[in-house]
């Protein structure tokens, strides 16, 4: 070998554990934290609603929802998987993440269900975030997330 080669990769090896100390000092790469599991839960919630692809008929929508909680330092992650069907033949899944930190909280939500028999297809979806400069709203609005007709 070189003393060139030699040389290049005890520069590299150098540049590389500079870097990771650095990194380290000013917090930009945590370390892996010792933490508990997260916490498992399920809920069925049932309401009426109506059917974003024809309006004016009412369905009844059934979420069943499986569920996981952290909560680590001052920082909480709750994570759902969304399983939805409606009265009127809709199905289909999606995911819910909500991320709190002791100055922002973000909720973001992505639902797609189908109906077999219409062709129709709607999408729930938005993000919510909250800081101390106020709430913003991506992709909805004050009343949650945007739902809307994908036909």
């Amino acid at each position: 070998m070189s003393s060139l080669t030699t040389g290049s990769h005890r520069l590299r090896r150098i540049v590389t554990t500079t870097c990771a100390a650095t990194a380290l000092a000013v917090g930009l790469v945590a370390l892996p934290a010792q933490a508990d599991r997260p916490e498992a839960f399920s809920f069925t919630g049932q309401f009426r609603e109506d059917d974003p692809c024809d309006p004016g008929t009412e369905m009844t929508t059934t979420l069943s929802v499986d569920g996981t909680f952290h909560e680590h330092r001052n920082t909480v992650v709750e994570r759902w998987v969304i399983h939805a069907s409606t009265s009127n033949g809709y199905s289909g899944t999606g995911h819910r993440t909500l991320v709190g930190t002791a100055r922002t909280v973000t909720i973001s939500e992505q639902v797609m269900v189908s109906n077999p028999d219409t062709g129709h297809r709607y999408k729930v979806g938005g993000a919510l975030i909250v800081t101390p400069n106020g709430v913003r709203f991506v992709n909805g609005n004050e009343d949650g997330p945007s739902i809307r007709c994908v036909r």
